[in-house]
This record gives C-alpha cells, structure tokens and sequence, in this order.
C-alpha cells in the first residue's frame, strides 16, 4: 500500500514539475520581458513587468503583453500564428487596433457582445500585442 501511495505520488510531483518548468508567456517569441496582468481581467488589473524566467512565479495571471518593433510585422501572419480571426478593427489617433478572437488562447474578454481575447495596436513606430486586450499605452 505505501510503495503504491509512493509511485502516485511522485507521478504526481513529476506531472506538476513538468507543468511548472514549461509554463512560458504566451507570446514568448517576440520578447523577454513582458507586462503581466494579475488578479483581474479588466483594467483594475495589478500591471508587473516580468522577465521570462520569472514569469511562472507569477500566480493568478490573467493577461499579458508586450510591445516590438513594427519593422516586418505583419498583422495577418500574426493573428494566423495563434489560430486567430480578426474580429473587428478601430483607429484612434493614428493608432490601427486589431481585436481577435482564438479558441488556443485561454485569456478571453467581452467587447460589444463580442468574445475577444487577442488585441494588436499600431502605431508608426511600433507594435503592442496583448491578451485579452492591452492594458495601459501603446
């Protein structure tokens, strides 16, 4: 009975572990640093600026985002990346907002009636991508 409860257990821990070491920002490939939204999905969220590494220490996370280059960006590639369909799209003050929606990506909010859980902003000088939504500036 013990040695049994024993192997259970460490199948357990091992499950967990595995879990723990490969759990990474969702958009992982485009930065090493990365805003973080914890403990609300709206803009009451608390906003932390993580690096990779110690982004599974942050618990309770439900958004993230981080900003690039817009040099090469392509705002279809990207939303196809993630099994995303544009939604709809807004520009205010020079800033193009894409908002989407993939079935992939845990984060989801409501806008208009809508299901949207990827937003793309751009700006002439760069690129902002978030889930659900983007928190914050461009």
């Amino acid at each position: 009975m013990l040695k049994k409860f024993s192997y259970i257990l460490a199948v357990i821990l091992t499950l967990a572990c595995v879990g723990y070491v490969n759990t990474k920002p969702l958009f992982s490939n485009y930065s090493d640093s990365f805003t973080v939204y914890v403990g609300s999905n709206s803009s009451n969220a608390q906003i932390l600026t993580v690096d990779s590494k110690d982004y599974r220490f942050i618990k309770d996370v439900t958004g993230e985002s981080v900003k690039i280059s817009n040099l090469g960006f392509d705002v279809n590639e990207f939303f196809e990346k993630y099994n995303a369909k544009i939604v709809f799209t807004e520009t205010t003050d020079g800033v193009v907002s894409y908002y989407g929606y993939s079935k992939d990506i845990k984060y989801q909010t409501t806008i208009g009636g809508k299901r949207i859980n990827l937003h793309v902003a751009v700006t002439k000088d760069s690129v902002t991508v978030g889930a659900p939504i983007i928190y914050g500036s461009f």
